[in-house]
């Protein structure tokens, strides 16, 4: 695997680029507050995953070595 393994994933939207998002979606009747609890909702799923993949990992370790 070369090192530029990264430039195969779509880029990250801008800022300005999910606030045009955010503004459209309020066009469409989406509360303000929804778009928010959506993304703590995600964040917080983040959060989880990334502490089950450690958990993962370290039992991974402790079974085959570093």
């Amino acid at each position: 695997m070369n090192g530029e393994w990264w430039s195969a994933l779509p880029p990250l939207p801008l800022p300005h680029e999910m606030q045009q998002w955010d503004k459209q979606a309020v066009e469409l009747g989406i509360l303000p507050e929804i778009l928010m609890e959506n993304a703590a909702a995600a964040l917080s799923q983040k959060e989880i995953d990334r502490q089950k993949l450690q958990a993962a990992r370290k039992r991974d370790a402790e079974k085959y070595g570093d």
